[in-house]
């Protein structure tokens, strides 16, 4: 299995597989609706809330972006604004918009409301794709520069209207889509940025993770100058079984948790509220209530959130 992708309007669960194959699957994963044969293994797969359209890639780019019609599950449009191996993508929806980054360090901003009226349309859901398959002819891009080296992560922060990408040269960046150009940056890592993701305390935050598993939290306030404010830094390396670095992060519920995989799963959980439940191997964090919560298998850690100073074992 290369990805994994789940459609909200259908319900589905979308799976990429080394052979090429995309199937279709319930929530449960007990029942096949149905499957299609991609141009070869899909490494990526991005569901496009804003024109229900499907799109999946290979990291190389040998087959450019392949947008799909999951009513049909027919391959409608295939075209690449990339010259390099492309390492994450993400929507920018309110701005009908993909924004694509590659090993080169190019961030490509490109439209996709071509997309939508074409659905709008109503195109024939024939089988053979060949007849179905044609180009996009709208693709303005917007080119984002700022980066010195590849960005690994993308992400899209809606109440503040920037794009976050998490780079290879120990920072990540807040490009402001109408300037074209870096609005903020998060300095304070000192290896790669791995992962970024947008959460809710309800203040909207963002959180980066590096390959030594330092993770920070950031305000993502526009008023704040060139450089972000980094709320909370937690070495999260003692948390590993065999010293691995953080392999993936992922943003869960209603954006308030961080759910860390690192050898073992744990949770970071941005709490709104004044209750705090116990989450094993997990870490609370209140900015209400100035605190910050590690539970350890034994031993619970309560420290303040702005200072970092311990307050109870």
């Amino acid at each position: 299995m290369l990805s994994i992708a789940f459609i909200p309007p259908k319900k589905q669960l979308v799976i990429s597989t080394s052979d090429g194959t995309l199937s279709f699957w319930n929530e449960a994963l007990d029942y096949l609706y149905g499957s299609t044969k991609a141009p070869g293994p899909q490494t990526d797969i991005l569901w496009c809330t804003s024109v229900d359209m499907l799109m999946t890639w290979q990291n190389n780019m040998a087959t450019g972006f392949n947008i799909w019609d999951v009513r049909s599950r027919v391959l409608h449009f295939r075209f690449n604004v990339h010259k390099g191996a492309v390492y994450h993508a993400v929507e920018v929806p309110n701005r009908l918009c993909i924004t694509s980054a590659d090993l080169q360090g190019n961030i490509i901003m490109w439209s996709i409301s071509a997309l939508r009226r074409y659905n709008a349309d109503g195109l024939t859901t024939t089988t053979e794709r060949t007849e179905c398959l044609i180009g996009v002819p709208e693709t303005s891009h917007t080119i984002f520069s700022g980066h010195g080296r590849a960005a690994r992560c993308l992400r899209y922060a809606q109440d503040n209207d920037l794009i976050l990408a998490a780079g290879f040269d120990f920072e990540a960046c807040a490009f402001d889509p109408d300037t074209n150009s870096v609005h903020m940056r998060f300095k304070g890592h000192s290896s790669s940025v791995m992962h970024i993701e947008v959460v809710h305390t309800p203040v909207e935050r963002a959180v980066t993770a590096d390959e030594h598993s330092v993770v920070k939290i950031w305000s993502l306030d526009r008023g704040q100058g060139s450089l972000a404010d980094c709320l909370q830094s937690l070495n999260l390396e003692s948390g590993s079984l065999d010293g691995s670095t953080i392999s993936d992060m992922k943003v869960l519920g209603r954006g308030t948790t961080v759910a860390i995989l690192q050898q073992q799963l744990m949770a970071l959980v941005l709490d709104a509220t004044t209750e705090v439940k116990v989450i094993p191997n997990g870490i609370v964090i209140s900015e209400r209530l100035n605190r910050l919560w590690k539970f350890g298998k034994q031993v619970i850690t309560i420290a303040e959130l702005s200072t970092g100073i311990v307050v109870k074992h």
